[in-house]
């Protein structure tokens, strides 16, 4: 891993959140815009009307990638703001050959894109990465993005996690964050690229299943890959393409197991190959071989017991909020946590930035992916607010080894009927996409269908907390 963490962990440190915004899918080739946009609060939510993506007004400056609602951001506006927009301009002397991908690390909540006043894309949800192609839309020179962001997190529909809705932070709800809060960067590739990967590791076996998307790839191109382990080659193999996917098993010569407080990394190259063999694209990736299961009294790591001995992480950062102000104290969250004898975290009600799952991969510190309950559930339109951004979600976590389960919900005592059924679709939703870690559809609530009960239980005292539990030995749902 030494040539990547050496990619990964030399910024450009005069500007905030530099370091590479997704370790797992490493090329060369990038620009972070994080730094200084132009900013515009739209409290009526009037912008686009107004032509704020043409020719508006941008009266304040923000520090990206941090809120507007953060000290960090310059701004530090703490009242509720239903919408905003951003403005920033790069200068290209000359257009690139290839392709130009603009990437989003996380935006809340509903996203339009335009450059030179030409809409790009958009994105509804708050916690996933989105990226989005603009060449297009580029010309030689100067080049204007402007991003309008619409965030009215009290129609209590969008999922908002531990954002609080009154206007100051209380009980278990926080400061709240609009907009842009990860990088913002832009990715140049070949005319054709490797776009992502679907890792699925077999550690029994001593083999990795590989699927890999290509855009834009033609008939006789393939997919070579290499494998090593501190710098030894230990496997290699290659897929042809078809409607743009490449798959294949790749069995590794020298097996090396991840687990808690133990993380073993294989290095990882994928290069998309035309018919005659020239190397069209390169990607840096990495893997680890490491099977989860269940047995009737305990997870298993690689066919070992686990006591998950873990915390509930919040992650929320005091000057930043949604935001750390730098991949150290990401780095350090996880260390001092191991330090002090836990071996993982429930990463609580909202998605956590690529670097987190990074390090915990790299440290060996197990994690159980939720994304953020919808504050009142039940209704068809419940579909519409949760399902794409959780499908998205689950893709986004899917490759990293330190990911052990998932859980869907959290805490829904309630029983109302249309409730319960979607927890059970969600459920069957996630274990069609992922089918090699436990899904829990509702931590700490009414379990509906689930490969583990778990119940939230503060008590202290073992006779009390013993007494509390019992009736799960013989009705999970007692609660």
């Amino acid at each position: 891993m030494k040539e990547l963490h050496s990619k990964l962990l030399n910024p450009d440190e005069t500007m905030p959140r530099s370091e590479y915004p997704r370790p797992q899918w490493v090329r060369d080739s990038w620009w972070c815009l994080n730094g200084k946009w132009d900013f515009a609060f739209d409290f009526s939510s009037s912008g686009e009307a107004r032509g704020m993506h043409k020719d508006g007004e941008f009266p304040l400056s923000i520090l990206v990638p941090f809120c507007p609602e953060s000290r960090l951001s310059g701004i530090e506006y703490i009242d509720f703001i239903t919408a905003a927009w951003y403005r920033k301009t790069v200068c290209l002397p000359t257009l690139p050959a290839g392709r130009v991908i603009l990437h989003f690390g996380a935006v809340d909540y509903k996203t339009k894109v335009w450059v030179n006043s030409k809409l790009c894309g958009t994105h509804q949800g708050g916690f996933t990465s989105f990226e989005m192609d603009i060449t297009e839309a580029l010309v030689e020179g100067e080049n204007t993005i402007i991003v309008g962001v619409i965030d009215d997190m009290r129609n209590m529909r969008q999922p908002f996690g531990k954002q609080c809705i009154l206007y100051k932070s209380a009980s278990t709800s926080y400061k709240r964050t609009t907009g842009i809060y990860q990088t913002v960067w832009m990715e140049f590739v070949a005319d054709r690229y490797l776009k992502n990967a679907q890792m699925t590791p077999h550690a029994q076996d001593g083999t990795l299943d590989i699927r890999v998307a290509a855009e834009r790839a033609v008939a006789g191109d393939k997919v070579l890959f290499t494998a090593s382990y501190k710098g030894k080659v230990v496997g290699r193999g290659e897929a042809g393409i078809s409607f743009g996917q490449a798959t294949t098993q790749l069995k590794v010569d020298e097996v090396h197991l991840w687990a808690p407080f133990a993380p073993e990394i294989y290095d990882l190259k994928l290069e998309l190959a035309d018919k005659n063999g020239k190397i069209v694209d390169t990607v840096e990736s990495y893997f680890a071989l490491r099977d989860v299961s269940l047995t009737k009294k305990a997870l298993t790591i690689n066919n070992k017991p686990v006591f998950m001995r873990t915390i509930l992480d919040q992650g929320f950062h005091r000057d930043g909020i949604y935001t750390a102000p730098c991949d150290d104290v990401l780095r350090r969250d996880i260390e001092m946590m191991m330090e002090l004898g836990f071996n993982g975290a429930r990463f609580h009600r909202r998605v956590f930035e690529e670097r987190s799952l990074y390090w915990a991969d790299m440290l060996g510190y197990i994690i159980w992916g939720e994304y953020s309950s919808l504050p009142y559930m039940g209704g068809p339109e419940s579909l519409y607010d949760l399902m794409p951004e959780w499908i998205e979600f689950v893709k986004q976590y899917y490759n990293h080894p330190s990911v052990i389960g998932w859980m869907c919900f959290n805490e829904t005592y309630h029983k109302i009927e249309l409730d319960l059924e979607l927890e059970r679709m969600f459920y069957n939703l996630t274990k069609t996409l992922d089918p090699y870690r436990p899904v829990i559809e509702a931590s700490g609530g009414v379990h509906v269908k689930t490969d583990m009960y778990d119940v939230h239980e503060y008590c202290q005292k073992p006779e009390t907390m013993e007494k509390a539990l019992a009736p799960m030995l013989e009705d999970p749902n007692y609660r």
